[in-house]
């Protein structure tokens, strides 16, 4: 069985210029983060990446296909936004 490889980030700033589509894992900074959810705020839409491990949140904000901002949060919780 062939193993499904995820998107691959180095930093805030990788991920604003290379992140293309929700998907259920990606990596970021040589951790694993999965999907938790999307909150769309008006035509924005903020896509919820979480680490357990670092107790780490990205939030990554998209207008239609565009990374509009790339957001790291702390949190013991999932955020809420």
């Amino acid at each position: 069985m062939k193993v499904k490889s995820f998107p691959r980030f180095t930093s805030l700033d990788d991920i604003a210029d290379r992140f293309e589509k929700v998907t259920s894992k990606i990596q970021f900074e040589n951790r694993e983060y999965k999907y938790v959810k999307i909150v769309f705020e008006g035509e924005t839409n903020k896509l919820i990446y979480r680490c357990e491990e670092e107790r780490h949140n990205l939030i990554i904000s998209m207008i239609s296909d565009v990374v509009v901002d790339v957001v790291g949060v702390y949190s013991v919780r999932e955020v809420a936004i």
